[in-house]
Order: C-alpha cells, then sequence, then structure tokens
C-alpha cells in the first residue's frame, strides 16, 4: 500500500513538473485599435429657403406713392429660380471661413 502510494505520489509530481513548462498563462488578446485620422478642419453645408410676403408703400423720389400687396404665392409665381446657401469651414484652433449666398 505503502508503495502503490509513493509511486502513484511520484506519478503525479513528475506529471505536474514536466507539465508545468508547457503551460502558458492565458493572456487577453489586445488588438490595437486604429485611431481615425481627423482632420483640424470642420465643414458645414447648409441649404435655405426664404418665405416671404412684402406688404406697404413704396416710393421713389417725387414719384406717386404705390401700394404693395404680395402673399408669398405672388411672390413664387414670379420666380423664375431662386437658391439660398450658407458654407462655413472651422479650424479646430477657433478661425474660420463662411459664406453666405443668394441667387434669386
Amino acid at each position: 500500500m505503502k508503495l502503490t502510494h509513493l509511486l502513484l505520489s511520484s506519478a503525479l509530481l513528475s506529471s505536474t513538473l514536466f507539465a508545468g513548462g508547457d503551460i502558458v498563462p492565458v493572456e487577453p488578446v489586445i488588438v490595437a485599435e486604429e485611431m481615425p485620422i481627423t482632420s483640424p478642419w470642420s465643414y458645414e453645408f447648409e441649404p435655405y429657403m426664404l418665405i416671404a410676403s412684402m406688404s406697404g408703400d413704396a416710393k421713389i423720389g417725387r414719384t406717386p406713392t404705390v401700394q404693395i400687396d404680395m402673399d408669398f404665392g405672388d411672390i413664387l409665381e414670379k420666380l423664375d429660380i431662386g437658391l439660398m446657401a450658407h458654407f462655413e469651414a472651422k479650424h479646430q484652433d477657433g478661425w474660420g471661413i463662411w459664406l453666405d449666398y443668394g441667387f434669386i
């Protein structure tokens, strides 16, 4: 019984020692994320529309006063083409440029 116990213990101890060299601790694999390339500039483009009406009196110099009363529908009937847009380019340092354009 002692001999069997001794053989079992030595076999267990030797297998643990020899196997111990093959055991590699499990470490998490860290994949480096690619950082997005950010530009120091940011851009905005905004088309817009102006809905207007006109009412009142108009006079140039000594000409007679003319009454004006046009709602948006009347103006839209007379309009051939129109474009309004706003563009901005801003730098991260706090400066930038902008353009506000209207064509009627």
